[in-house]
């Protein structure tokens, strides 16, 4: 009995601490936090508007994740989110760009576009944003 009723306790405290899925969370924030003004390189513009795509640009994707143990969940992901477009700043400024364009989340291979919004999976230790942005020269 002792085991049934310590069985039970487990099974329901991992499904209660168990909130992996996708999550949905606002741009604006992320780019606001100290993170991102301390982070984010200023000289390289980030734009997540659909825009026409210049000859010789090139479409990148980068993965970031960050522990979420203990942590919010929109901290862990915007962590995960400033780290994926620092890398996507660091892919343009290698190509001598100055401006990552049509940024959008790529999370498990589906694509979701959004001016104002991203999405994030969060797992039971870990936070992941997959983003994929167009590097090209003004």
């Amino acid at each position: 009995m002792k085991k049934t009723i310590l069985s039970l306790s487990i099974i329901a405290t991992l499904t209660a601490c168990s909130s992996a899925g996708r999550v949905t969370l606002p741009i604006k924030d992320a780019l606001n936090s100290d993170v991102a003004k301390q982070k984010l390189n200023p000289e390289i513009k980030l734009s997540f508007e659909k825009t026409p795509i210049k000859e010789n640009s090139k479409e990148w994707t980068t993965t970031r994740k960050t522990n979420n143990v203990g942590k919010a969940i929109s901290k862990s992901c915007n962590r995960a989110f400033i780290s994926a477009l620092i890398a996507l700043q660091n892919q343009a400024s290698k190509a001598g760009a100055t401006e990552v364009s049509n940024i959008y989340s790529f999370s498990q291979n589906v694509p979701f576009h959004s001016s104002t919004e991203y999405q994030c999976i969060e797992g039971h230790i870990m936070s992941s944003v997959t983003l994929k942005g167009t590097v090209q020269k003004k």
